[in-house]
């Protein structure tokens, strides 16, 4: 189902820089020169492709490009506001849309604070694992920072 989708992503080895309109928020995403594809999932092409699905999504999806087994990675990026609660549920609706299709699954929520965050973290933190998440960056400031470890095939902060 996201291979018809992933013909519309953009190609990068380098700097991939994500902002939404209307929001503050953004993340920095340094590819350590391997490829990974750069998909904006909340928009009208994303919708072309999934006509029957009308739930919460993302705004993002950082995709290697690796097709060995084991080193497949995406990331899902939601860059909010101060709802937390709601961008961990946008990204767990998207993975499962996604299908799982990547061995290494990842999650990123850069919001601008809420003073119940560390309480929606530990909660939703477990659900991460559950739903197959390595790990959900989360970040109370206006901009994440993450990176490529291809020692290790991670994404790291």
């Amino acid at each position: 189902m996201i291979d018809s989708f992933l013909a519309t992503a953009t190609r990068n080895c380098k700097i991939i820089s994500l902002k939404d309109k209307g929001s503050k928020s953004n993340l920095i995403f340094d590819c350590n020169n391997e490829a990974f594809l750069e998909l904006h999932v909340d928009n009208e092409d994303f919708t072309a492709c999934y006509q029957c699905y009308s739930g919460k999504k993302c705004d993002y999806a950082v995709v290697s490009e690796k097709k060995d087994a084991g080193c497949n990675i995406i990331l899902y990026v939601e860059l909010k506001g101060s709802d937390i609660k709601t961008a961990y549920e946008q990204i767990f609706q998207t993975n499962r849309l996604f299908g799982g299709f990547r061995n290494k699954t990842y999650g990123a929520i850069v919001g601008t604070g809420n003073p119940r965050a560390s309480t929606i973290k530990q909660q939703q933190g477990l659900r991460a694992k559950q739903e197959g998440f390595s790990f959900i960056f989360t970040s109370g400031q206006e901009k994440l920072t993450l990176h490529y470890d291809n020692q290790n095939n991670a994404i790291v902060k």
